[in-house]
C-alpha cells in the first residue's frame, strides 16, 4: 500500500484526506501512532471500493468484471449457430466468473470479437479486404477517429493474427498443417484469386451459354474464380476415375487419360473449388473411383482425411502405401520427423492411411515429394 500510494508521506496525506471525506470516512478506519506521523493499522471496507474508484476516476474492477461477463455472454448468444465457437466464449466466462484475469485478450476491444464472430458465421466467399471493410462498417470500428489503418486493411493490420489463433484452436474447419491463407480460405475469407486446375473430360456451362469442354485441353485447364462461381458442370463423359493430386509437379507430369479427371488440389481445396466439385460429384456414376495422391507426411495425411470428410466420402489413397514409402526413402526423399509432428501423428486416426502412419513412426521419417522429385532430376542429369 505504501508503494502504491507513492511512499509513506503520500500515504499519510491520503489517509487524512479520506478521513475528512464524509462519503468515504464511514468505510475506512485509521489507527494512528507517533502523534499522527505513522499508521499502525488501516482497515478498508469493501463498500469503499466503488467510492474510491469514483474518486480516482477509474472503473470499479467488480463492475468491470460484470460488464465483461455481460458482453461475452452477448457474443456467445450470437454464436449459437456455430457450435465450435461456444467453448471459446465459455472459457472466458469461466475465468470471469472465478474473478480471474483473462490474459492475452483485450475484453474491451470490440473489433477483436467482431472479426472472430463474422469469420465464424461467414458462409459466402469474400476477399479479405472486402471482409475487413464490411465488418468495420457493420460495427463502426473506426468510429470516424483518426487511425493509421484504413477499413480495408484493419483486419490484416490489427486482428488477423488474433483471429487466426482462435480459428486454429477451435474451428472444426481448421486442420493441422493448414497455412494461414488456407485457414482463412476454409472460412470463406479469400486472400488470393481461387482457381481450379484440372486435366480430363469435363463439360460445363456458364449461365445459359453453350457447353464448354476441357477434353481437348490435354495439357490441362484452369478455371478462374469467376468461372467457379458462375459455372455449372453438366457432364463427365467417359470418366471412370477422379484423382486429386497435392503436388504440382506430379499433377503436371501425369499423362492425359480420357477416362480420368485429374484435379490439382494444392493442399486443401478452397470454398469455391469445393462448391464447384460438389456439383460435379452429382454427375459422377456410382462406379466412379476416387483416388488421392499426396505427400507421405503428417500434412499429407491430414489433407487426405479433410478431402475425404468434406468432399469425397469414397476417397482412397493412391501411391501412398508401405512399398511407395520404402521406395521413396531409398531414392532420398525422406526428412526427419519433427518431435511435435510425431506427438500429433501418434494421436491421429489416420483411417485408410494407418499403414503409412505406421511407416512414418517406425522410420521416424517423412517423405517430401519435392525432395524426391529433386533427387530423380539429379539422377537423370547425372546419367546424361
Amino acid at each position: 500500500m505504501i508503494d502504491g500510494s507513492g511512499g509513506m508521506s503520500a500515504l499519510l496525506v491520503q489517509a487524512r484526506e479520506l478521513e475528512k471525506d464524509r462519503s468515504i470516512a464511514p468505510y475506512i478506519e485509521v489507527i494512528w501512532r507517533d502523534l499522527g506521523n505513522d499508521i499502525k493499522e488501516l482497515t478498508v471496507s469493501p463498500e469503499a471500493v466503488p467510492l474510491l474508484c469514483a474518486l480516482e476516476g477509474i472503473e470499479d474492477p467488480r463492475r468491470r468484471q460484470l460488464r465483461h461477463m455481460e458482453k461475452i455472454s452477448g457474443w456467445r448468444e450470437r454464436a449459437e449457430g456455430v457450435p465450435w465457437l461456444l467453448p471459446f466464449y465459455d472459457g472466458i466466462l469461466r475465468r470471469l466468473e472465478a474473478g480471474q484475469r483473462v490474459r492475452n485478450i483485450d475484453l474491451d476491444d470490440e473489433g477483436y470479437f467482431a472479426y472472430i464472430h463474422e469469420a465464424a458465421v461467414n458462409r459466402e466467399p469474400v476477399y479479405e479486404r472486402i471482409f475487413s471493410g464490411a465488418v468495420c462498417a457493420m460495427y463502426g470500428l473506426l468510429g470516424g477517429t483518426a487511425q493509421a489503418e484504413t477499413p480495408s486493411k484493419l483486419f490484416q493490420n490489427r486482428y488477423r493474427s488474433a483471429v487466426l489463433r482462435v480459428l486454429r484452436e477451435w474451428s472444426d474447419l481448421a486442420e493441422e498443417g493448414m497455412s494461414d491463407e488456407e485457414v482463412l480460405t476454409a472460412h470463406g475469407i479469400l486472400t488470393y484469386a481461387q482457381t481450379l486446375e484440372l486435366k480430363g473430360p469435363l463439360e460445363y456451362r456458364i449461365g445459359d451459354g453453350a457447353p464448354l469442354s476441357t477434353a481437348e485441353q490435354t495439357c490441362g485447364a484452369v478455371l478462374n474464380s469467376q468461372t467457379l462461381e458462375k459455372a455449372r458442370p453438366t457432364a463427365l463423359p467417359g470418366v471412370r476415375r477422379i484423382v486429386t493430386i497435392e503436388n504440382k509437379a506430379n499433377y503436371e507430369k501425369l499423362p492425359f487419360s480420357e477416362d480420368t479427371l485429374y484435379l490439382y488440389c494444392h493442399g486443401f481445396f478452397s470454398p469455391r473449388e469445393r462448391g464447384f466439385l460438389e456439383k460435379l460429384m452429382d454427375l459422377a456414376g456410382e462406379e466412379t473411383e476416387y483416388l488421392h495422391w499426396g505427400d507421405m507426411d503428417f500434412g499429407g495425411i491430414r489433407i487426405f482425411l479433410f478431402h475425404q470428410k468434406a468432399l469425397f466420402p469414397k476417397l482412397k489413397p493412391w501411391k501412398m502405401g508401405r512399398k511407395d514409402f520404402e521406395e521413396a526413402k531409398r531414392q532420398g526423399g525422406a526428412v526427419p520427423l519433427e518431435a511435435s509432428k510425431r506427438a500429433a501423428l501418434e494421436k491421429l486416426d489416420a483411417g485408410a492411411l494407418e499403414d503409412l502412419k505406421a511407416c512414418i513412426l517406425e522410420n521416424d521419417l517423412e517423405i517430401e515429394q519435392e525432395l524426391l522429385l529433386a533427387g530423380q532430376w539429379m539422377e537423370r542429369r547425372a546419367g546424361s
